[in-house]
Protein backbone atom coordinates (compact mmCIF):
# COMPACT_ATOMS: atom_id res chain seq x y z
CA UNK A 1 0.00 0.00 0.00
CA UNK A 2 2.86 2.10 0.50
CA UNK A 3 4.06 1.81 -2.52
CA UNK A 4 1.02 2.36 -4.33
CA UNK A 5 0.89 5.82 -2.27
CA UNK A 6 4.08 6.89 -3.36
CA UNK A 7 3.20 6.25 -7.21
CA UNK A 8 -0.39 8.16 -7.03
CA UNK A 9 1.50 10.57 -5.53
CA UNK A 10 4.00 11.25 -7.84
CA UNK A 11 1.36 10.77 -10.63
CA UNK A 12 -0.90 13.72 -9.39
CA UNK A 13 2.78 15.71 -8.93
CA UNK A 14 3.91 15.03 -12.34
CA UNK A 15 6.81 13.12 -11.66
CA UNK A 16 6.12 9.71 -12.28
CA UNK A 17 8.84 8.52 -14.44
CA UNK A 18 7.56 5.36 -17.35
CA UNK A 19 8.86 2.65 -15.12
CA UNK A 20 6.97 3.78 -12.39
CA UNK A 21 4.14 4.40 -14.94
CA UNK A 22 3.97 0.88 -16.42
CA UNK A 23 3.95 -0.39 -12.51
CA UNK A 24 1.05 1.63 -11.76
CA UNK A 25 -0.44 0.68 -14.74
CA UNK A 26 -0.10 -3.04 -13.86
CA UNK A 27 -1.46 -2.34 -10.26
CA UNK A 28 -4.80 -0.84 -11.62
CA UNK A 29 -5.05 -4.19 -14.55
CA UNK A 30 -5.05 -6.17 -11.55
CA UNK A 31 -8.19 -6.02 -9.91
CA UNK A 32 -11.29 -3.76 -11.41
CA UNK A 33 -11.69 -1.71 -8.35
CA UNK A 34 -8.10 -0.69 -8.52
CA UNK A 35 -8.69 0.64 -12.09
CA UNK A 36 -11.85 2.07 -11.41
CA UNK A 37 -10.11 4.00 -8.55
CA UNK A 38 -7.23 5.22 -10.51
CA UNK A 39 -9.67 6.68 -13.72
CA UNK A 40 -11.94 8.39 -10.90
CA UNK A 41 -8.56 10.14 -9.68
CA UNK A 42 -7.64 10.77 -12.99
CA UNK A 43 -11.03 12.33 -13.98
CA UNK A 44 -10.89 14.77 -10.51
CA UNK A 45 -13.98 13.12 -9.63
CA UNK A 46 -15.16 11.82 -6.21
CA UNK A 47 -12.13 12.64 -4.03
CA UNK A 48 -14.16 11.94 -0.99
CA UNK A 49 -13.17 10.21 2.49
CA UNK A 50 -11.97 7.30 0.84
CA UNK A 51 -9.14 8.79 -0.42
CA UNK A 52 -7.95 9.24 2.95
CA UNK A 53 -7.32 5.52 3.08
CA UNK A 54 -6.09 5.03 -0.26
CA UNK A 55 -4.17 7.81 -0.95
CA UNK A 56 -2.51 9.14 2.43
CA UNK A 57 1.24 9.04 2.45
CA UNK A 58 2.48 7.12 5.34
CA UNK A 59 5.01 8.96 7.18
CA UNK A 60 7.12 5.68 6.62
CA UNK A 61 6.71 5.93 2.65
CA UNK A 62 8.04 9.82 3.16
CA UNK A 63 10.86 8.15 5.19
CA UNK A 64 11.45 5.49 3.25
CA UNK A 65 11.97 8.07 -0.46
CA UNK A 66 13.83 11.18 0.16
CA UNK A 67 12.33 12.54 -3.13
CA UNK A 68 8.84 12.56 -1.49
CA UNK A 69 10.73 14.53 1.18
CA UNK A 70 12.71 17.13 -1.08
CA UNK A 71 9.40 17.52 -3.09
CA UNK A 72 7.03 18.56 0.04
CA UNK A 73 10.11 20.70 1.44
CA UNK A 74 10.42 22.70 -1.98
CA UNK A 75 5.87 22.93 -2.20
CA UNK A 76 6.45 24.68 1.45
CA UNK A 77 8.95 27.13 0.74
CA UNK A 78 7.01 27.88 -2.55
CA UNK A 79 3.29 28.58 -0.72
CA UNK A 80 5.76 30.65 1.80
CA UNK A 81 7.61 32.55 -0.54
CA UNK A 82 4.35 33.58 -2.28
CA UNK A 83 1.89 33.02 0.51
CA UNK A 84 -0.47 30.65 -0.73
CA UNK A 85 -3.41 28.63 1.39
CA UNK A 86 -2.40 25.89 2.62
CA UNK A 87 -3.01 22.31 1.34
CA UNK A 88 -6.55 22.06 1.17
CA UNK A 89 -8.19 18.50 2.00
CA UNK A 90 -8.42 15.92 -0.35
CA UNK A 91 -12.04 15.00 0.52
CA UNK A 92 -13.01 18.77 0.18
CA UNK A 93 -12.09 19.89 -3.66
CA UNK A 94 -10.45 18.53 -6.61
CA UNK A 95 -7.63 19.75 -6.43
CA UNK A 96 -4.38 19.22 -8.06
CA UNK A 97 -0.85 19.95 -6.87
CA UNK A 98 2.58 19.75 -9.27
CA UNK A 99 6.00 20.95 -8.78
CA UNK A 100 4.86 23.73 -6.22
CA UNK A 101 1.77 24.92 -7.75
CA UNK A 102 -2.02 24.10 -7.00
CA UNK A 103 -4.60 24.45 -9.31
CA UNK A 104 -8.62 23.84 -8.43
CA UNK A 105 -11.32 23.64 -10.96
CA UNK A 106 -15.54 23.93 -10.03
CA UNK A 107 -17.05 22.14 -12.22
CA UNK A 108 -20.72 24.29 -12.60
CA UNK A 109 -22.38 21.92 -15.84
CA UNK A 110 -20.04 18.87 -16.08
CA UNK A 111 -19.57 17.91 -19.88
CA UNK A 112 -19.60 14.30 -20.65
CA UNK A 113 -16.84 13.30 -22.12
CA UNK A 114 -15.74 10.02 -23.84
CA UNK A 115 -14.16 7.60 -21.88
CA UNK A 116 -9.79 8.35 -22.04
CA UNK A 117 -7.45 5.45 -21.78
CA UNK A 118 -4.77 6.11 -18.82
CA UNK A 119 -2.05 4.98 -20.78
CA UNK A 120 -3.12 7.78 -23.33
CA UNK A 121 0.20 10.36 -24.10
CA UNK A 122 0.10 13.57 -25.33
CA UNK A 123 1.87 13.10 -28.54
CA UNK A 124 4.28 16.22 -28.01
CA UNK A 125 5.41 18.81 -25.47
CA UNK A 126 5.58 22.75 -25.96
CA UNK A 127 8.13 25.01 -23.79
CA UNK A 128 7.15 27.81 -22.41
CA UNK A 129 7.18 30.86 -24.04
CA UNK A 130 10.05 33.86 -22.74
CA UNK A 131 11.94 36.97 -23.78
CA UNK A 132 11.47 37.38 -27.13
CA UNK A 133 10.45 40.75 -29.23
CA UNK A 134 11.36 42.93 -32.31
CA UNK A 135 12.03 46.31 -31.77
CA UNK A 136 11.24 48.42 -35.25
CA UNK A 137 13.28 51.85 -34.98
CA UNK A 138 11.74 55.16 -36.84
CA UNK A 139 13.61 54.74 -40.19
CA UNK A 140 12.00 51.21 -40.44
CA UNK A 141 14.94 48.75 -39.25
CA UNK A 142 13.93 45.92 -37.37
CA UNK A 143 15.73 44.28 -34.93
CA UNK A 144 14.87 41.12 -33.50
CA UNK A 145 16.13 41.44 -30.10
CA UNK A 146 18.10 39.26 -27.51
CA UNK A 147 16.11 36.04 -26.18
CA UNK A 148 19.05 36.62 -23.48
CA UNK A 149 17.85 39.82 -22.38
CA UNK A 150 15.01 40.88 -20.34
CA UNK A 151 14.26 44.15 -21.84
CA UNK A 152 16.01 47.64 -23.27
CA UNK A 153 16.73 51.26 -22.45
CA UNK A 154 15.84 54.03 -24.73
CA UNK A 155 18.40 56.87 -24.78
CA UNK A 156 20.42 58.45 -26.99
CA UNK A 157 20.31 54.98 -28.19
CA UNK A 158 19.13 51.70 -27.45
CA UNK A 159 20.41 49.57 -24.87
CA UNK A 160 20.00 46.12 -23.23
CA UNK A 161 19.47 46.19 -19.12
CA UNK A 162 22.88 45.50 -18.61
CA UNK A 163 23.68 48.77 -20.80
CA UNK A 164 25.22 46.45 -24.11
CA UNK A 165 24.47 48.55 -27.12
CA UNK A 166 21.03 47.59 -29.53
CA UNK A 167 21.47 50.31 -31.64
CA UNK A 168 22.60 54.03 -32.16
CA UNK A 169 20.17 56.28 -33.08
CA UNK A 170 21.97 59.39 -33.35
CA UNK A 171 22.20 58.84 -37.24
CA UNK A 172 18.32 59.15 -37.93
CA UNK A 173 17.97 63.15 -38.42
CA UNK A 174 14.33 62.58 -37.98
CA UNK A 175 14.78 62.10 -34.31
CA UNK A 176 15.92 65.90 -34.14
CA UNK A 177 12.76 66.95 -35.60
CA UNK A 178 9.77 68.92 -33.55
CA UNK A 179 8.16 65.34 -33.36
CA UNK A 180 9.67 62.30 -33.30
CA UNK A 181 8.77 59.26 -35.37
CA UNK A 182 7.31 56.88 -33.51
CA UNK A 183 9.50 53.22 -32.98
CA UNK A 184 7.56 50.51 -32.06
CA UNK A 185 8.55 47.30 -29.55
CA UNK A 186 6.36 43.97 -30.38
CA UNK A 187 5.85 40.65 -28.43
CA UNK A 188 5.19 37.50 -30.41
CA UNK A 189 3.00 34.75 -29.27
CA UNK A 190 5.21 33.00 -26.22
CA UNK A 191 7.38 36.07 -25.96
CA UNK A 192 7.20 38.73 -23.23
CA UNK A 193 9.55 42.08 -22.83
CA UNK A 194 10.61 45.25 -21.02
CA UNK A 195 11.27 48.84 -22.01
CA UNK A 196 12.34 51.70 -20.35
CA UNK A 197 11.26 54.89 -21.92
CA UNK A 198 13.43 58.19 -22.51
CA UNK A 199 11.16 59.61 -19.42
CA UNK A 200 12.39 56.64 -17.26
CA UNK A 201 8.59 54.67 -17.70
CA UNK A 202 8.72 51.41 -17.32
CA UNK A 203 6.82 48.57 -19.67
CA UNK A 204 6.21 45.24 -19.25
CA UNK A 205 4.66 43.41 -22.32
CA UNK A 206 3.09 40.45 -22.54
CA UNK A 207 2.50 37.95 -25.51
CA UNK A 208 0.99 39.26 -28.90
CA UNK A 209 1.42 42.97 -27.79
CA UNK A 210 2.96 46.02 -29.55
CA UNK A 211 3.74 49.57 -28.26
CA UNK A 212 4.53 52.42 -30.40
CA UNK A 213 6.55 55.55 -28.38
CA UNK A 214 9.01 58.35 -29.54
CA UNK A 215 12.13 58.10 -29.21
CA UNK A 216 11.88 60.93 -26.91
CA UNK A 217 8.69 62.99 -25.56
CA UNK A 218 8.21 66.61 -26.65
CA UNK A 219 5.40 69.21 -26.12
CA UNK A 220 2.58 69.34 -23.54
CA UNK A 221 2.01 65.39 -22.75
CA UNK A 222 3.75 61.92 -22.84
CA UNK A 223 1.84 59.72 -25.42
CA UNK A 224 1.97 55.93 -26.37
CA UNK A 225 -0.32 53.56 -27.96
CA UNK A 226 -0.73 49.92 -27.08
CA UNK A 227 -2.47 46.73 -28.42
CA UNK A 228 -2.70 43.65 -26.89
CA UNK A 229 -1.45 43.52 -22.67
CA UNK A 230 0.93 45.91 -20.90
CA UNK A 231 2.32 47.20 -17.22
CA UNK A 232 2.85 50.48 -16.74
CA UNK A 233 5.05 52.18 -14.05
CA UNK A 234 4.62 55.71 -14.93
CA UNK A 235 7.37 58.06 -14.23
CA UNK A 236 5.70 61.41 -12.30
CA UNK A 237 5.85 64.36 -14.45
CA UNK A 238 2.76 66.83 -13.12
CA UNK A 239 3.48 68.90 -16.34
CA UNK A 240 3.31 66.35 -18.50
CA UNK A 241 0.72 64.32 -18.53
CA UNK A 242 1.26 60.52 -19.74
CA UNK A 243 -1.78 59.25 -22.06
CA UNK A 244 -1.81 55.31 -23.35
CA UNK A 245 -4.11 55.36 -26.37
CA UNK A 246 -5.58 52.13 -27.60
CA UNK A 247 -8.49 51.22 -29.99
CA UNK A 248 -11.41 52.02 -27.64
CA UNK A 249 -9.99 54.36 -24.88
CA UNK A 250 -7.45 56.31 -23.66
CA UNK A 251 -6.04 56.35 -20.46
CA UNK A 252 -4.68 60.06 -18.25
CA UNK A 253 -2.22 59.59 -15.49
CA UNK A 254 0.84 61.41 -14.26
CA UNK A 255 2.54 59.22 -12.34
CA UNK A 256 0.84 55.41 -11.36
CA UNK A 257 0.91 51.49 -11.94
CA UNK A 258 -1.31 50.23 -13.72
CA UNK A 259 -2.42 46.86 -16.35
CA UNK A 260 -4.15 47.56 -19.36
CA UNK A 261 -5.08 44.56 -21.47
CA UNK A 262 -6.92 45.81 -25.15
CA UNK A 263 -6.29 42.74 -27.13
CA UNK A 264 -8.13 43.03 -30.61
CA UNK A 265 -9.69 39.79 -30.13
CA UNK A 266 -11.49 40.51 -27.07
CA UNK A 267 -14.71 42.35 -26.53
CA UNK A 268 -13.56 44.38 -23.64
CA UNK A 269 -11.07 46.60 -22.31
CA UNK A 270 -9.77 46.43 -19.15
CA UNK A 271 -7.79 48.67 -16.78
CA UNK A 272 -6.40 47.21 -13.35
CA UNK A 273 -5.34 50.42 -11.30
CA UNK A 274 -2.61 49.28 -8.77
CA UNK A 275 -1.47 52.29 -7.07
CA UNK A 276 -2.21 56.53 -7.82
CA UNK A 277 -4.81 57.71 -10.11
CA UNK A 278 -6.13 57.18 -13.47
CA UNK A 279 -8.39 58.44 -15.42
CA UNK A 280 -9.94 56.44 -18.41
CA UNK A 281 -11.73 58.09 -21.81
CA UNK A 282 -14.07 55.84 -23.45
CA UNK A 283 -13.40 57.00 -27.01
CA UNK A 284 -16.90 55.98 -27.96
CA UNK A 285 -19.20 57.93 -25.76
CA UNK A 286 -16.55 60.58 -24.48
CA UNK A 287 -17.16 59.57 -20.83
CA UNK A 288 -14.65 60.05 -18.47
CA UNK A 289 -14.02 57.75 -15.57
CA UNK A 290 -11.36 57.79 -12.43
CA UNK A 291 -9.83 54.85 -10.93
CA UNK A 292 -8.90 54.28 -7.20
CA UNK A 293 -6.20 51.59 -6.14
CA UNK A 294 -8.24 48.63 -6.87
CA UNK A 295 -10.57 49.47 -9.23
CA UNK A 296 -10.98 47.90 -12.70
CA UNK A 297 -12.12 49.81 -15.43
CA UNK A 298 -13.94 47.80 -18.44
CA UNK A 299 -14.83 49.53 -21.87
CA UNK A 300 -16.67 47.42 -24.03
CA UNK A 301 -18.38 49.29 -26.92
CA UNK A 302 -19.76 52.88 -25.50
CA UNK A 303 -20.34 51.67 -22.15
CA UNK A 304 -17.86 51.39 -19.15
CA UNK A 305 -18.14 50.22 -16.21
CA UNK A 306 -15.85 50.11 -12.85
CA UNK A 307 -15.80 47.96 -10.30
CA UNK A 308 -13.68 46.11 -7.59
CA UNK A 309 -11.19 43.54 -8.12
CA UNK A 310 -8.32 41.70 -6.68
CA UNK A 311 -5.29 43.14 -8.76
CA UNK A 312 -3.57 40.13 -8.07
CA UNK A 313 -4.81 37.73 -11.18
CA UNK A 314 -4.58 40.62 -14.03
CA UNK A 315 -0.92 41.17 -13.20
CA UNK A 316 0.58 37.90 -12.03
CA UNK A 317 2.15 37.63 -15.67
CA UNK A 318 4.30 40.26 -15.23
CA UNK A 319 5.83 38.13 -12.48
CA UNK A 320 5.92 35.11 -14.45
CA UNK A 321 3.08 32.94 -13.26
CA UNK A 322 -0.70 32.42 -13.78
CA UNK A 323 -2.87 33.39 -11.21
CA UNK A 324 -6.65 32.29 -11.70
CA UNK A 325 -9.57 33.13 -9.55
CA UNK A 326 -12.99 31.92 -10.74
CA UNK A 327 -11.62 32.51 -14.09
CA UNK A 328 -13.90 31.04 -17.27
CA UNK A 329 -12.04 28.39 -18.71
CA UNK A 330 -12.04 30.12 -22.35
CA UNK A 331 -10.27 33.35 -20.80
CA UNK A 332 -8.01 30.24 -19.03
CA UNK A 333 -7.57 29.06 -22.61
CA UNK A 334 -6.94 32.57 -24.28
CA UNK A 335 -4.05 32.80 -21.39
CA UNK A 336 -2.62 29.41 -22.32
CA UNK A 337 -2.51 29.98 -26.31
CA UNK A 338 -1.03 33.59 -26.43
CA UNK A 339 1.87 32.07 -23.86
CA UNK A 340 2.59 29.07 -25.68
CA UNK A 341 2.05 30.09 -28.95
CA UNK A 342 -0.75 27.39 -30.34
CA UNK A 343 -4.14 27.42 -32.48
CA UNK A 344 -7.07 26.29 -29.97
CA UNK A 345 -9.59 23.96 -31.44
CA UNK A 346 -13.40 23.44 -29.44
CA UNK A 347 -14.47 20.21 -30.77
CA UNK A 348 -17.65 20.68 -29.27
CA UNK A 349 -19.38 23.67 -26.57
CA UNK A 350 -16.89 25.82 -24.92
CA UNK A 351 -16.86 24.31 -21.38
CA UNK A 352 -18.75 25.77 -18.18
CA UNK A 353 -16.15 25.70 -15.87
CA UNK A 354 -14.20 27.83 -13.36
CA UNK A 355 -10.45 27.81 -12.26
CA UNK A 356 -8.75 29.00 -9.35
CA UNK A 357 -5.47 28.64 -8.15
CA UNK A 358 -1.52 29.55 -9.62
CA UNK A 359 0.98 28.09 -11.72
CA UNK A 360 4.03 28.80 -13.27
CA UNK A 361 4.66 29.96 -16.69
CA UNK A 362 7.68 28.05 -16.97
CA UNK A 363 6.15 24.80 -16.96
CA UNK A 364 5.91 23.01 -20.91
CA UNK A 365 2.49 22.79 -22.28
CA UNK A 366 1.81 19.16 -21.14
CA UNK A 367 2.93 20.17 -17.35
CA UNK A 368 0.13 23.08 -17.52
CA UNK A 369 -2.48 20.64 -19.15
CA UNK A 370 -2.44 17.47 -16.60
CA UNK A 371 -3.66 20.37 -13.98
CA UNK A 372 -6.36 21.54 -16.10
CA UNK A 373 -7.50 17.44 -16.85
CA UNK A 374 -8.00 17.01 -13.16
CA UNK A 375 -11.62 17.88 -14.15
CA UNK A 376 -13.81 16.28 -16.79
CA UNK A 377 -12.46 18.66 -19.81
CA UNK A 378 -10.51 16.72 -22.36
CA UNK A 379 -7.45 18.13 -23.99
CA UNK A 380 -5.08 16.91 -26.22
CA UNK A 381 -1.86 18.18 -27.91
CA UNK A 382 -1.67 17.35 -31.52
CA UNK A 383 0.38 18.44 -34.40
CA UNK A 384 0.92 21.27 -35.78
CA UNK A 385 0.99 22.92 -32.13
CA UNK A 386 -3.01 22.32 -32.16
CA UNK A 387 -4.60 22.38 -28.88
CA UNK A 388 -7.81 20.59 -29.07
CA UNK A 389 -10.94 20.98 -26.36
CA UNK A 390 -13.25 17.85 -26.77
Amino acid sequence: MERISQLLYRQLSGTLSEAEHKELMTWATEHPDNLRFLEELHAGNKLDASLDDWFAIPEKAVADDPRLETEITRHEQLIKVRQLRRWLPYAAATVIFAAGIWFSATRQQPPDPAPQAMDERLPADIPPGGHRATLKLADGRAIDLSEAQTGIVVGDGVSYMDGSSVSDLGQDEKLLSEVPPLMSLSTPGGGTYQVTLSDGTQVWLNSASTLKYPARFVGTERVVEVSGEAYFAVAKDVQKPFKVISDGQEVQVTGTEFNLSAYQDEPEIKTTLVSGTVQIVNRISNVVNSLKPGQQGIVRDASTNVQQVDTEPYIAWKSGYFYFKHTPFEEVMRQLVRWYDVELVYKGDIPQETFSGEMDRDLTLNAALELLNVSAVRIKITAGNKLIVY
